[in-house]
């Protein structure tokens, strides 16, 4: 079997391959159970979920387990670790776009902006 781009075999008989319409990283109980659903299905779980837990993947469902799920597989010892949702640094250096990552950022750049307003006034 030929390698894809990335070198791994397996991602070309991956059933989420062309489901772009699968939002793979989503905290949405629904969206994250039609994903999981689709994963139950795949020919190449078992290689999708060592890649996730070799790479310390802390994102979306992989192998058909979410986060959690693999953290609990592993004893909590192969995720890194990540802020708690609701901070900003979750949502600038982590990438993560909940509501609560959205409204953490948008406090720290609405106080940002005033530190920045109060300096420039006092010069």
């Amino acid at each position: 079997m030929a390698a894809d781009r990335s070198g791994k075999t397996w991602h070309r008989l991956a059933a989420c391959r062309d489901r772009i319409d699968m939002d793979w990283h989503s905290d949405d109980p629904e969206m994250s159970m039609a994903c999981r659903n689709i994963c139950a299905g795949c020919q190449v779980r078992t290689p999708c979920l060592a890649e996730a837990l070799h790479a310390c993947d802390p994102w979306g469902n992989w192998g058909g387990l979410s986060p959690d799920e693999r953290d609990v597989l592993t004893g909590g010892k192969n995720l890194r670790m990540l802020p708690p949702h609701g901070e900003n640094t979750r949502y600038a250096k982590h990438r993560c776009r909940c509501n609560a990552c959205r409204a953490a950022h948008a406090t720290y750049e609405r106080h940002r902006r005033n530190r920045k307003r109060l300096t420039s006034r006092s010069d």
